[in-house]
């Protein structure tokens, strides 16, 4: 039994109810958690608008109990064991002679059920493993695979962080610096807005500021929010509060987590493949396998998932930033500029971590009506009417 609090409204599904405010046991078995996650899409669906959905917190399940950083360690080492134990089995084969060969594949056959249940069991087993680790997500509703806790992940951000300012030293801008100030006003301006979100309320949010030509920020686990001048120097304040805010959703969505335990479960996977693939093929054909494998790895799975990810930080940054009460519309402004600049990337987006632009000038254009319509019910000012024309790519 898991003991959350969630602040939604009442809801009703097959005599399963949600109070506001209440606390109260989420059932355990799956039959009850689909009923539980159709209620949550029933919530969606019925609301006003329902792109505008209400986040409620729910506690942390079974995780991993190793510490992040040894989890991590464990790939790389168990890929060179993979890597070996292949090799290893290759050499013993070579050195049979025929009639050995014979009598291998022989009691191979003679045992092929017990090595069918074999498989079974640890396919079961895996399974077990998986579904232990599922939990639903608070904001989507949907189900989601974690491995890590959120006191690992703010370990391996607190490294990162330490990794990037260390590299940085002598960028870092200092507190007094008109770009600092500039960027912790957009940043609290999102935050102090959404306040009535408890993992906004309860994160500890903090600034880094970089001197640095690169157009990006990005938002780490541990609530460390880090812009680059490079961003600042080239879009006003709304564009870069919208920035902001989609870099704080994937946080709050706990993307960074959600990737992590996606790759650590495929990696362990690809270890089988791996094996075989020393074990059955001469050293160079191996190695070229193996590079050819994790592309095609990553291409298909990995990439795919990560695009998916942007897109849904897109959707639940805007709502962020209509929350702010920013300008939503210089989303598309910042997008159709970052698509002038870099025409290459709606050619070659399938290979990248993020989407084409005009994917996401096409999906943010849909959800415009739902964002403006938030800043109007939060009592916003209202927005420019003949913003568009000040642009010639929208005349």
């Amino acid at each position: 039994m898991f003991r959350s609090n969630f602040i939604v409204k009442f809801c009703k599904y097959n005599n399963y109810k949600i109070f506001l405010n209440k606390r109260y046991y989420l059932p355990s078995t799956r039959k009850q958690q689909d009923a539980f996650s159709k209620c949550i899409n029933t919530i969606q669906k019925n609301s006003r608008n329902s792109k505008m959905i209400q986040y409620f917190s729910v506690s942390s399940i079974h995780r991993l109990p190793l510490p992040p950083l040894a989890a991590l360690v464990i790939r790389p080492i168990a890929k060179f064991f993979a890597m070996v134990l292949g090799i290893q089995i290759r050499r013993w084969y070579m050195k049979l002679s025929e009639e050995e060969k014979q009598k291998f594949w022989y009691n191979v056959q003679k045992r092929r059920k017990q090595i069918y249940y074999s498989i079974f069991c640890a396919f079961s087993l895996l399974t077990i493993y998986c579904t232990l680790h599922l939990e639903i997500d608070p904001i989507t509703g949907k189900r989601r695979f974690i491995i890590f806790t959120q006191q690992q992940m703010t370990v391996m951000a607190n490294s990162m962080a330490k990794e990037l300012i260390d590299e940085n030293k002598s960028a870092v801008l200092q507190p007094s610096d008109p770009q600092y100030r500039r960027a912790l006003k957009i940043a609290m301006r999102i935050i102090d807005a959404n306040k009535q979100y408890d993992l906004v309320e309860d994160r500890k949010w903090f600034l880094v500021v970089i001197n640095d030509s690169r157009i990006n920020a990005m938002v780490l686990p541990n609530g460390m929010i880090i812009v680059f001048t490079g961003l600042l120097n080239l879009v006003n304040d709304e564009q870069v509060g919208v920035v902001i805010a989609h870099e704080i959703a994937h946080c709050l969505l706990n993307h960074h987590a959600i990737r992590l335990s996606r790759e650590h479960l495929l990696e362990m996977l690809w270890l089988i493949p791996l094996t075989l693939m020393w074990a059955l093929m001469p050293i160079p054909e191996a190695i070229l396998g193996y590079i050819l494998g994790n592309y095609f790895k990553n291409l298909t799975l990995l990439l795919p998932y990560e695009r998916d990810q942007e897109i849904e930080a897109d959707k639940y940054g805007l709502l962020l930033a209509a929350n702010a009460c920013l300008d939503v519309r210089q989303a598309l402004v910042f997008w159709n500029m970052m698509n002038n600049m870099d025409k290459l990337n709606d050619k070659i987006w399938w290979t990248s971590t993020h989407p084409s632009h005009t994917k996401r000038i096409n999906y943010i254009e849909n959800l415009m009506p739902y964002a403006l319509k938030l800043r109007q019910q939060n009592g916003c000012p209202p927005v420019y009417q003949n913003f568009w024309s000040n642009f010639s790519f929208f005349n």
